[in-house]
């Protein structure tokens, strides 16, 4: 049979019609095996966010005395990539009296004489936190809670950039303290008499040095992928520039 020129034209276009089908199917068949494929290895879109803590301490020292009362601001900071929460910051107070008149009897109980007391205040968020008076000596401390550490966290469906990203909008702007710190040195020499060494002892003795030591604790998050089916482990943990840490002292007006 000789098929007419317009049959050969629909016959050529059914074939064309039932390759493209086949095509669509294959494709469609392939798309479903990709998501079934990635719907077994779910963990490489997971990932676990761990809050490591450490501690670090910067030594600071001051003077207060009869002339001048010790009054700072101090505002503490710490920096640790991708981003860092201040969990306590911990202020010690050591001291010893440099000039006691009479040393051997000031051991005596009752002779005691010229000793210097101190006694410190400090205040944060305004709580206020005290160092009572004692003479002689002293190794004394008072700690603020600044933040709670937040708890170890799993984040799903997202891409590495996208998990830090979360965790530095939870947690950014948590990483300063700023606390009111005021230490008192009342000392001890006194003018009983007028007499040359009385007053000799009672300028010299104008106040104390003292060490004051802040401690911080913090912590910061190590963002890993879980691993997943096939076994392979995650990268490196992401803290690429190691940790800064920094303070800053300002003179409460009026206090000096």
């Amino acid at each position: 049979m000789i098929l007419k020129r317009s049959d050969k034209l629909i016959a050529i276009i059914g074939v064309i019609i039932l390759i493209v089908a086949g095509i669509g199917i294959f494709v469609y068949i392939s798309s479903e095996d990709d998501s079934d494929d990635d719907d077994d290895n779910g963990n490489e879109n997971t990932f676990l966010v761990e809050w490591i803590q450490e501690e670090k301490s910067i030594p600071l020292s001051g003077y207060s005395g009869r002339d001048k009362t010790f009054s700072e601001t101090i505002t503490s900071s710490v920096f640790k990539e991708p981003v860092s929460v201040l969990l306590n910051v911990e202020l010690r107070v050591v001291w010893e009296d440099s000039q006691v008149s009479g040393r051997f009897l000031s051991r005596l109980g009752p002779f005691k004489v010229g000793q210097d007391s101190l006694s410190a205040e400090f205040t944060y968020d305004g709580e206020t936190k005290m160092i009572p008076k004692h003479s002689t000596s002293g190794n004394k401390s008072e700690m603020f809670t600044i933040y709670d550490k937040p708890a170890d966290q799993l984040l799903e469906d997202v891409d590495y950039n996208e998990a830090i990203q979360m965790v530095i909008q939870n947690y950014t702007d948590m990483d300063s303290a700023s606390i009111d710190v005021t230490v008192m040195v009342e000392p001890g020499e006194k003018i009983l008499t007028f007499g040359f060494f009385s007053i000799i002892r009672w300028l010299r003795d104008k106040g104390e040095n003292f060490d004051l030591e802040i401690t911080y604790t913090y912590c910061y998050p190590v963002i890993n992928p879980v691993k997943d089916d096939n076994g392979e482990e995650p990268p490196t943990e992401l803290n690429p520039s190691g940790d800064r840490f920094s303070y800053s002292m300002m003179c409460m007006p009026g206090m000096l």
